[in-house]
């Protein structure tokens, strides 16, 4: 009984995996034939609603993300209009007077600025001292050096003034007093310099600081010559001392590796 039951199966089991084929064909037969109707126009069509809607929220947010971006930009124009703005807010007026006529001739290489007066100096080695409206003081005006001036520093009180060149000197110069005036040869070219606030100062030594690779303290004698001292050793890899600065009793100084301050 049991071999004509299992007889009698084989058929069904044979029937089923037929069965099971012939659907796999018509599934296949079908999603062949649906491949056509994937184009964009029908795929709109077909889709379901919660797609279609997001479609269309998604086609509604690009607008959005260009306006944020116009926007955005809108907004950057107008921080930069409003920098230009802000621009001429500093207030300033041209030094006229005798400075266009001086400028026309000679070239400007460096200034410094005093409470009653301002230093100009020149390519060809003159030191002009006009008052802040442009006035030239023609007998302050001389020629202190051979070559352009690169530096002009101006004691406290407005009495005295030194300043550097390339020609390796440094001119002590009077503004309201010559007591002191005179010409420092170096052995190096400065390409800084600074005076001593209180240069006018009994007792003080009438200082000034040179920079060129070391940093040189300059100290008037009572024979009225100046001894050096060394302040600051610099070695090749620092470069040269390129500005210097003096107030109160501090020195700062700045070469190619970083500013400094010295404490005298």
């Amino acid at each position: 009984m049991q071999k004509e039951i299992d007889t009698d199966e084989v058929p069904t089991a044979v029937e089923k995996n037929m069965e099971r084929e012939a659907s796999t064909v018509e599934s296949d037969t079908e999603e062949t034939l649906l491949e056509p109707r994937f184009k964009y126009s029908r795929i709109l069509n077909n889709v379901p609603a919660h797609y279609r809607m997001q479609k269309e929220i998604d086609t509604d947010e690009v607008p959005t993300a260009v306006e944020k971006n116009m926007e955005r930009e809108a907004s950057t124009v107008e921080s930069d209009t409003e920098e230009t703005l802000l621009e001429p807010r500093f207030k300033y007026s041209r030094i006229l007077n005798n400075v266009p006529a001086i400028l026309r001739k000679d070239m400007a290489t460096c200034m410094a600025i005093h409470d009653k007066f301002a230093a100009l100096g020149s390519r060809s080695g003159n030191i002009y001292i006009i008052d802040h409206f442009g006035s030239l003081h023609p007998e302050n005006t001389a020629r202190h050096h051979r070559c352009p001036v690169t530096k002009i520093s101006i004691d406290r009180t407005g009495s005295y003034f030194v300043s550097c060149s390339q020609d390796a000197r440094i001119s002590v110069g009077g503004i309201t007093s010559f007591e002191l005036a005179q010409i420092v040869d170096l052995k190096l070219a400065a390409r800084s310099v600074a005076i001593d606030p209180d240069f006018t100062k009994r007792g003080s030594g009438h200082m000034f600081v040179t920079g060129e690779r070391n940093l040189l303290l300059h100290q008037r004698t009572f024979f009225g010559n100046y001894k050096e001292k060394v302040l600051y050793e610099g070695m090749d890899c620092d470069g040269m001392i390129t500005q210097v600065s003096w107030q109160d009793r501090y020195i700062a100084f700045t070469n190619e590796t970083g500013t400094r301050i010295f404490d005298k």
